[in-house]
């Protein structure tokens, strides 16, 4: 693309960005408002629109292909190009989705409840945006507790193994006792966690869209 197409294009995403600072929420009158201010002529919004159509295009190969992060490079800057486009958001939603439950980087959750945001701003009934957003920060919770059950579990169940083999010589002692209380208690903690997060996880495998790509 030569250097004048390249900065028309750039001060359109530029304009874009600026909307989305002061509020993700914004209308399609505020972003043709926003717009207008460009003055692009007609083969400017064409060059535009084809620039995203290439964009969408190729990622969403690349999200078919199960390349999120490939994926997510390009349909970021599309979804700047046409920022009310619902497939687009869609899929990066379900990209980072995907991205998340293989890595569980809490950065890639972030993402998604964003774009689950945005994308209940251009269509507020779809069920996929406010589910996702709902599982995803069951899971977050859930891993959250997790951890804290799992270190709880793995604790009491060393402690109380500790205070068996301790009191071992002790017929009846009360502290082998409470010693087998404190591991029992530590597994069950432990299984508690990993149960409540494979749960929110099925949630979050099981939600699923289905995009058709031109």
């Amino acid at each position: 693309m030569e250097e004048k197409g390249k900065q028309f294009i750039e001060n359109y995403v530029g304009k874009v960005l600026e909307l989305q600072e002061r509020s993700r929420k914004f209308s399609k009158k505020d972003f043709s408002e926003a717009i207008q201010d460009l003055h692009l002529s007609t083969r400017e919004e064409a060059e535009i629109q084809r620039e995203f159509n290439r964009l969408f295009q190729k990622g969403g190969a690349y999200y078919k292909a199960g390349s999120y992060e490939k994926a997510i490079e390009h349909l970021e800057i599309a979804s700047h190009l046409d920022p009310f486009h619902l497939a687009t958001h869609l899929i990066l939603v379900d990209a980072y989705k995907h991205l998340y439950l293989k890595t569980h980087r809490r950065s890639y959750a972030d993402k998604a409840i964003d774009y689950c945001k945005s994308g209940m701003n251009i269509q507020v009934y779809n069920p996929y945006f406010p589910k996702i957003e709902t599982y995803m920060e069951e899971h977050l919770e859930a891993s959250k507790r997790s951890k804290l059950l799992s270190y709880s579990g793995v604790l009491g169940t060393v402690g109380g193994v500790g205070l068996v083999i301790a009191n071992l010589a002790k017929v009846l002692s009360l502290n082998i006792l409470v010693g087998a209380v404190f591991a029992v208690l530590g597994l069950i903690a432990f299984v508690l966690g990993r149960s409540m997060q494979k749960t929110a996880e099925k949630k979050l495998k099981s939600t699923t869209i289905s995009v058709v790509f031109a």
